[in-house]
C-alpha cells in the first residue's frame, strides 16, 4: 500500500493490502492466520456479514513496532 504511512490509525486495511508485496506485513496468508489464531497477531474485524476481514491500521502499526523492538532486544 503506497500511502500506508499517510493513513490514520483508525483506517481499516484488508488482507491484500496488509501482506507483502502491497503491505507492510511479511507473512503469507497461511502464516498470518496461524499468528492470528495463536494470538501473536491482532484479530481482524469482520465486515459484510463476516465475509471480509479488516484490521485497524493502528493495531497493525503497534504490532510492527513491537516486532522491531523485539528484534533490537534479541540482537
Amino acid at each position: 500500500m503506497n500511502n500506508f504511512d499517510h493513513l490514520p490509525d483508525s483506517a481499516l486495511i484488508d488482507t491484500r493490502h496488509l501482506l507483502l508485496p502491497a503491505g507492510p506485513v511479511p507473512y503469507s496468508k497461511v502464516t498470518l492466520w496461524r499468528r492470528v489464531n495463536d494470538g501473536s497477531f491482532p484479530r481482524p474485524m469482520k465486515l459484510d456479514g463476516g465475509k471480509m476481514n479488516v484490521w485497524r491500521l493502528g493495531e497493525v502499526r503497534a504490532w510492527l513496532d513491537s516486532q522491531s523492538k523485539n528484534r533490537e532486544v534479541s540482537a
